[in-house]
């Protein structure tokens, strides 16, 4: 007949400090007697199978006639932690102790810890965003060259400092001075996306209309991007759309996003005489609603 334990552990809950005890700073450490003596450990099965009758326990009463056996054992291992405990219950018996930091971690095991297990997330979002950046990139110039009516090409430049090397690496190197600023000097958080028009800056070259019309292209590139992964049709905003435009590119905006694979879209203008006249001239399927004072009304 097949035999089973159930081994229930109790950790931290000794009834006594070993010999050693005095290495690790636990001298006169005694939990079962800590929690007997506040007055409330209420523990009548374990006290009727014997626990109050193990040799030295110094607290509690004794049971008549205890229902188990009964014991206290030390550990052979040189380690005083819960990780060393487990491995000794399963036979592994360890002459080398683990570290202990007594008055906290070191900032630098700290901190090395910590960036241990950021370097795989950080690894993922990296890849993750330069993969994404490849993958809008021909879906906004071609949205931006319908807006622009081909006047311009753009480009977008995924930058990130884990180009050099990977996230630990860089960690290890600004150690020294993110301790003295209080923060990162680099990582994921420092990654940024570079956009450019016909090789020049857009921030510093583009005009008004120009930088709006990149806007819109990365916008619109956004959406298809999100209709490819989940195949649904997102509702599109454009808020005031029409300001710093002029009107070919309005024009050129408006014809490409009343096409048949556009879902739902919002448009919103200053201007109600403006925007009827435009929407009319592409599109059959649409309504005009005015809005005064928070109240709106079907035109």
């Amino acid at each position: 007949m097949a035999k089973r334990v159930f081994l229930i552990v109790l950790d931290s809950c000794g009834c006594g400090a070993l010999p050693d005890a005095a290495k690790f700073g636990d001298e006169g450490t005694h939990t079962i007697r800590s929690c007997y003596d506040s007055g409330k450990l209420h523990i009548p099965n374990l006290s009727g199978m014997g626990l109050f009758n193990i040799d030295g326990i110094g607290c509690g009463t004794p049971a008549e006639s205890p229902s188990a056996a009964f014991g206290k054992c030390a550990e052979r291992s040189a380690g005083k932690d819960t990780t060393t405990g487990h491995w000794e219950i399963a036979g592994l018996i360890s002459d080398i102790p683990m570290k202990t930091y007594p008055d906290g971690f070191p900032q630098e095991v700290l901190l090395d810890t910590i960036t241990e297990q950021m370097e795989p997330h950080a690894q993922y979002v990296y890849e993750a965003r330069r993969k994404l950046c490849e993958q809008l990139l021909p879906i906004a110039r071609d949205f931006y060259e319908r807006i622009s009516g081909g006047r311009e090409e753009i480009s977008i430049d995924f930058r990130s400092n884990m180009d050099e090397m990977g996230f630990y690496e860089l960690m290890e190197r600004n150690a020294e001075k993110d301790r003295v600023l209080g923060y990162t000097l680099s990582g994921i958080q420092r990654d940024e996306m570079l956009f450019a028009l016909d090789g020049h800056p857009l921030r510093k070259c583009g005009s008004q209309g120009q930088q709006k019309s990149f806007l819109l292209a990365l916008k619109l590139a956004q959406m298809r991007f999100m209709q490819d992964v989940y195949g649904l049709k997102p509702i599109l905003l454009l808020d005031d759309v029409f300001d710093k435009l002029d009107m070919a590119r309005v024009q050129n905006l408006i014809s490409t996003v009343a096409a048949s694979d556009f879902g739902q879209i919002f448009l919103s203008d200053s201007n109600k005489v403006r925007i009827s006249g435009i929407v009319d001239a592409f599109a059959a399927d649409c309504a005009n609603f005015s809005v005064d004072n928070g109240v709106y009304s079907v035109e």
